[in-house]
């Protein structure tokens, strides 16, 4: 059963016609973050941006979290399905503890910019953008690199990368922590993911091993994935299977696949 890496924070009611299928993935998994990650150090993953977001239904405020990238001084790239609902974004930066960040902006709905044809149902296009104010780099704050569009044909498979997050740590806890955690993970070719996923899975897509019980989960949206050779942002953290750390592969979109709509939106 694919499962959402995100969680909701605080809902003040629960409605059908909100947020729907991110709250059955939350009730068919309650326990589930980047599980069997270490404590990250002030300053090593610069371009780690936490996410909270908002809805306003009726006289009901939804709040939820989700990770992000920053790309450049005005842009954080996303997951979609983080986007999607949200009426504002509160963008937190350059600090590894959650709760404390060096610099947070809140932006509303229309600095927000989720794929056009993206599917909430399926995760199709899982993919989206959020312009903030302009934020100057120091040794906490900096770009994360794009891969270059001649590794467009570039799949990855065998590669060691880095996944980082605030999301559950354990599945049998539903604690989140406050200080960010990272894991490395084995990039899996196609055939092995879509072994495992069927047609769930795209070419857009990209998929790594969590059979040493590392995954991403809850929390963990919309977060980076980073090829440790080149340390460029190789995939955006999208979901996995039911409970985390099943061994299923934990699917991410592959960025490689919407260098073209990024630089759209970001010159439009």
């Amino acid at each position: 059963m694919k499962v959402l890496v995100i969680f909701a924070l605080a809902f003040a009611f629960v409605s059908a016609s909100i947020l729907n299928y991110e709250q059955a993935s939350v009730r068919d998994s309650p326990d589930v973050g980047i599980t069997r990650g270490h404590d990250a150090s002030p300053g090593q993953f610069p371009y780690q941006v936490g996410l909270l977001l908002q809805n306003y239904t009726g006289n009901y405020t939804y709040k939820w979290e989700c990770g992000g990238s920053l790309i450049n001084n005005t842009w954080v790239l996303t997951a979609a399905h983080c986007t999607y609902w949200a009426e504002k974004v509160t963008v937190k930066l350059g600090s590894i503890l959650n709760s404390y960040p060096l610099i947070q902006h809140t932006v509303t709905k229309k600095n927000i910019f989720y794929h056009e044809n993206f599917s909430n149902k399926t995760l199709v296009n899982d993919i989206s953008l959020i312009r903030i104010p302009r934020v100057k780099f120091n040794k906490f704050i900096e770009a994360v690199k794009l891969p270059e569009l001649k590794t467009h044909a570039d799949t990855y498979t065998g590669h060691d990368s880095i996944a980082s997050g605030w999301g559950i740590t354990l599945n049998a806890s539903n604690m989140y922590p406050d200080v960010l955690q990272y894991t490395h993970f084995m990039i899996l070719s196609m055939n092995i993911c879509t072994a495992s996923w069927g047609n769930e899975i795209t070419k857009s897509n990209l998929c790594v091993s969590t059979k040493l019980g590392n995954s991403i989960c809850n929390g963990d949206s919309g977060g980076p994935l980073v090829d440790s050779r080149s340390r460029v942002l190789i995939g955006v953290s999208s979901f996995v299977n039911k409970g985390c750390q099943t061994g299923y592969p934990a699917v991410f979109i592959r960025v490689t696949s919407y260098l073209g709509w990024i630089m759209r939106v970001i010159k439009s």
